[in-house]
């Protein structure tokens, strides 16, 4: 049987991890940046048409980097917690300590927290969502 080197796992896991982390960080930057811009480009323009669809735009922009910005939150403690268990050697994987098993369980429930809260946000964010969630459930 094939056994695959533990450098080989290190090499993988740690680039995916920070491939992971370089784009989430680019995205949320880029995103910032855009609502930034539209931000400033509804303070500066005088028509109320082309502000209307601003203030629609940057709302949206807000929006997603909520949610951009709760994914890398949420999926943050489950890659270092990879990352960790990759770089250690295979005798310190035999006896983890407590403290290991805690925040790996911990990411585990982060990871689900963040599929949970995805409509909450998009339902704060969102009137037409809230509308038709309310009538989803027939309470309007």
């Amino acid at each position: 049987m094939y056994v695959v080197p533990n450098a080989y796992n290190m090499f993988i896991y740690t680039n995916f991890s920070v491939f992971c982390l370089i784009s989430a960080a680019i995205m949320n930057i880029c995103i910032a940046v855009v609502a930034i811009k539209k931000k400033n480009s509804t303070i500066n323009d005088c028509n109320a048409a082309t502000d209307t669809s601003n203030q629609g735009n940057f709302k949206v922009t807000k929006m997603l980097l909520k949610v951009v910005g709760l994914f890398y939150l949420c999926w943050m403690p489950y890659l270092l917690m990879t990352v960790y268990y990759t770089i250690i050697s295979i005798e310190q994987r035999e006896e983890l300590p407590d403290w290991f098993i805690a925040i790996h369980d911990f990411s585990k429930v982060m990871i689900a927290v963040n599929s949970v809260v995805n409509p909450v946000i998009y339902a704060h964010s969102n009137q037409q969502y809230r509308q038709a969630f309310k009538r989803i459930l027939g309470i309007d």
